[in-house]
């Protein structure tokens, strides 16, 4: 008997040691993002509205699951635009601070679609535009005098398609869209439009 229970103890000591040395599978990947590319900002109201186009830099920093499906990331976008309100030139930006999550349906496979990717991501925005060409400090200062100046939050929707160029690295495209909701304390309702549009040239580590 005494010598059956060692039997079992060295079997399970045997098995432990096994699973020890089992290397552990990474439940995550290090996720990166640098988007370049231009993007349309329109900001409608009632009496004024603000059409323009400029250069748009877009950083992503977060996590790939370990199946590679889905990215949590956090972002930051700055768009610089040139346009006019009304029959002036003006110049304005937007800025947008969040995060989100994308969803890779086909990658894991040999799918020619493998790459493609749908994306959301909510946060924080800040825009203005001025034909006097207000810059994005002008609004942290006391008295900014913006034509056009809100902040509140945004909501934005991404697609694209990326192919790899490295074991970990890959290049491609992405359209986006985003739609704003400015934040106007102690007033009624009121009519706006905000929403800005893009196409950028995406390089990603995932």
């Amino acid at each position: 008997m005494r010598s059956l229970k060692t039997i079992v103890l060295l079997c399970a000591l045997i098995t432990g040691l096994a699973f020890a040395q089992e290397p552990v599978k990474r439940q995550s990947r290090l996720f990166m993002d640098v988007e370049l590319g231009l993007s349309h900002s329109h900001y409608g109201y009632p009496s004024k509205e603000f059409d323009g186009l400029g250069p748009v830099v877009d950083l992503k920093f977060g996590g790939a699951h370990s199946s590679q499906s889905f990215v949590f990331f956090a972002a930051v976008k700055y768009s610089q635009v040139l346009g006019s309100i009304g029959s002036m030139d003006a110049s304005g930006y937007r800025f947008f601070l969040g995060g989100g999550t994308a969803w890779y349906p086909f990658d894991g496979g040999d799918s020619p679609m493998h790459g493609a990717f749908v994306g959301v991501s909510a946060g924080i925005m800040m825009i203005a535009a001025d034909w006097r060409g207000q810059s994005m400090m002008d609004t942290f200062a006391m008295g900014s005098t913006c034509e056009i100046e809100e902040q509140g939050f945004s909501l934005a929707f991404e697609l694209g398609k990326t192919w790899p160029i490295t074991e970990k690295w890959r290049l491609g495209f992405v359209v986006t869209s985003a739609v704003d909701l400015p934040v106007r304390y102690g007033e009624g309702k009121y009519e706006n439009d905000l929403y800005s549009i893009g196409a950028s040239v995406r390089f990603a580590r995932k």
